[in-house]
């Protein structure tokens, strides 16, 4: 009898643990490559929001630095984007930014106060919320995007979002998708410098790149080291720096520098972005 009772017990742990995926509704995260752009799938699909895509009657959309239509290589912006749908409770979204060439470019910057994070998946990069938030018809996510480096042409960016009903339950959620584009603005990286001027040194460098400026006042600045497509390599750094004459010092490690040429983004506090750039020759 006991014996019976221990693989009755066994039998529903192991089934609770089947069945998890499709309880919580990837409420945390969501699995990367679901926005529907080229060569991804949806969300709507068996074992996780099954339904037809845009069969309800809410939607999503995307806000880009309060409306503009285009943007300057090198500059950061801020960009919301807003899921509705009448009756749903808990919210979720994910989104890619690619060329023309289906190739990811910029970079998100996510926040997990405003319940975004950043992940990257087969060469994308994608900004997706985070612990799917609660609120009754609709919930606005907002994050930011740093443009590429150069003129990458027209950006689609593929939005997918997911209206759910909060009843940890896979099924009666909505999913929405839409794309939106934005244009860039033909501007020479050389005259890209639209707050201060700064030197890279040593160049080329080995395994570190120095970086010079005056800083009109003290303030936090974000560091990023891009590949000349424009995406980031390594992890960005943000510092407080003092006003006056400033050095800040910059790792390249092998695993993530190889040989070549780079940008180096520098962003302060108002999203101003000030580009330099250098070579890694070891």
């Amino acid at each position: 009898m006991k014996k019976v009772i221990l693989l009755a017990i066994v039998f529903f742990v192991g089934l609770s643990w089947f069945n998890a995926p499709y309880s919580h509704s990837d409420s945390d995260q969501p699995p990367k490559a679901r926005t529907g752009a080229p060569n991804e799938s949806t969300c709507a699909i068996s074992g996780c929001h099954v339904g037809t895509i845009n069969s309800g009657t809410g939607s999503i959309q995307m806000s880009f630095n309060s409306g503009a239509t285009t943007y300057t290589p090198g500059q950061t912006y801020p960009v919301s984007i807003t899921v509705a749908s009448p009756g749903a409770q808990r919210w979720g979204f994910e989104a890619v930014a690619l060329n023309s060439s289906n190739q990811s470019v910029g970079t998100f910057i996510g926040s997990s106060a405003n319940h975004t994070g950043v992940g990257s998946s087969s060469g994308r990069q994608y900004i997706y919320h985070v612990d799917a938030p609660i609120q009754p018809n609709s919930y606005t996510f907002n994050f930011q995007w740093t443009a590429p480096t150069t003129n990458a042409g027209n950006v689609t960016f593929y939005l997918i979002g997911n209206a759910a009903n909060n009843n940890d339950q896979a099924s009666s959620d909505l999913i929405y998708t839409a794309t939106r584009v934005i244009s860039g603005v033909n501007v020479g990286l050389e005259q890209n410098r639209s707050w201060i001027d700064m030197t890279t040194y040593p160049n080329p460098a080995t395994n570190q790149v120095k970086v010079q400026y005056q800083l009109p006042s003290s303030q936090h600045l974000t560091f990023r080291v891009l590949n000349m497509a424009g995406a980031m390599v390594g992890q960005a750094t943000t510092t407080f720096q003092q006003a006056g004459n400033n050095t800040y010092n910059i790792d390249l490690d092998e695993s993530n520098f190889a040989n070549g040429m780079y940008w180096l983004q520098m962003t302060n506090e108002k999203g101003e972005t000030s580009v330099q750039k250098f070579v890694v020759n070891r």
